[in-house]
């Protein structure tokens, strides 16, 4: 059920992606300010509250503070289909980041006290699988929405049929999650394992520099890869049509099933590969995993500068499965860090350098590399995806580059 919530959160992050081409044009933007929407909007509350709900998600229900933020969020994404100024657009999308500040570090603390820790690599692989179908079926299945209504599926229904295609795509993405909130309460709250005490920030900040700054250092480069992640789907709709001649409709579908395929096989192989580090060497070798997957987002580089649509959504496929098996490993390696009284603070604060660092400078970058690359235009916006993305991995491998020591592992 958890896995779902996460399908949904990342479908109604991402569907407005899909729809950046019909919002440009209705509300008269620039891409710039687009690039706002689609990010920093929704960065911006999504980080400020991400420690006070973590902290809250650390002392009370996890399982009702996930339905909340899950109502909040349907809510918001709804909203934005109604909206008529771009400063309302911005804030239903702040309202949307607000939602799901709650959902990651609420579900990573709970499915943690759910499994022991020889399990858990494969438990948060599970639930992961959600975000990564939540992503590509957002442009998937988006797209087919969007085909659908622009030939006239909502002909006869008297107040759909009025509004443009993408404002129903927003509308129905919204609604849709409501039904699921209810279905959440089907999920028990677990009780807390390893409790050691501990409450004050001051702790965290202890924990989160201690061992040369291995806690900060995992969370700044789950952020820097988010940049390529967020600057990568951001775009790559718009690249695909500009530079390819694709349509967003038939354009989200192709995106839809490489991001499926690339995160599907990255949650599973990440979740074995994690367990695997555990068993052999104890719980910070589950480092590795992270290692190992950055490595193969290295592999997709030359394909995003190949000058071809296939090559570049092959490239996009290898990202995500490296990005993907990152995250989760990050995930289950930053919960074991720290006390179980943290686990959901320290995952709010690697989703905040995500919103800050990610969706906050990565679709804007990608616009300002482009503008330095030469000729700009058409062919800029794919060098600037592909410029971001390499600066993003090398910074990344570089903040893990510690010795790990073998350590047995413990229950609990």
């Amino acid at each position: 059920m958890l896995s779902l919530a996460a399908l949904l959160s990342y479908g109604d992050r991402y569907i407005i992606n899909l729809v950046e081409g019909s919002i440009l044009g209705d509300f008269a933007l620039t891409d710039g300010s687009v690039s706002l929407i689609m990010g920093g909007g929704f960065a911006v509350l999504y980080a400020f509250f991400g420690v006070p709900l973590g902290r809250v998600a650390d002392r009370m229900n996890r399982r009702n503070l996930i339905i909340a933020g899950m109502a909040l969020w349907c809510a918001a994404t709804a909203a934005c289909a109604v909206t008529t100024t771009f400063a309302q657009l911005l804030v239903a999308r702040m309202l949307v980041g607000l939602g799901q500040a709650v959902l990651m570090p609420a579900a990573t603390s709970l499915i943690a006290d759910s499994f022991p820790p020889r399990e858990r690599g494969r438990a948060f692989s599970v639930f992961h699988i959600g975000a990564v179908l939540g992503g590509g079926l957002s442009l998937s299945l988006g797209g087919l929405l969007l085909a659908g209504v622009e030939h006239g599926l909502l002909t006869n229904m008297p107040l759909l049929q009025e509004l443009p295609a993408w404002r129903n795509v927003m509308l129905l993405a919204g609604f849709s999650g409501l039904p699921l909130c209810l279905l959440l309460l089907s999920v028990r709250e677990p009780p807390r394992h390893g409790l050691r005490g501990a409450r004050r920030l001051i702790t965290l900040a202890r924990v989160g520099v201690a061992n040369r700054a291995r806690v900060v250092r995992t969370c700044l480069a789950v952020g820097v890869v988010a940049a390529g992640d967020y600057g990568l789907l951001s775009w790559l709709p718009a690249d695909l049509e500009r530079a390819y001649g694709i349509h967003p409709d038939s354009g989200g579908q192709l995106i839809g099933l490489m991001l499926a395929c690339g995160g599907l096989a990255g949650c599973l192989s990440s979740g074995w590969l994690a367990d695997y580090f555990a068993r052999r060497r104890g719980l910070p070798a589950r480092i590795w995993a992270m290692r190992l997957s950055y490595g193969a987002c290295l592999l997709s580089l030359p394909l995003f500068l190949a000058g071809s649509s296939s090559a570049l959504l092959a490239g996009t496929a290898l990202w995500v499965f490296g990005s993907v098996s990152a995250f989760v490993a990050a995930n289950v390696f930053l919960s074991e860090a720290v006390a179980n009284e943290y686990r959901a603070t320290i995952i709010a604060l690697c989703n905040i350098c995500s919103a800050v660092i990610g969706m906050g400078l990565g679709p804007t970058w990608v616009v300002a590399l482009s503008r330095l690359m030469p000729g700009g235009g058409d062919g800029g916006l794919g060098l600037g995806i592909a410029s971001l993305c390499a600066l993003a991995i090398v910074v990344a491998l570089g903040l893990l580059s510690w010795r790990v020591e073998q350590e047995p592992i413990r229950d609990r």
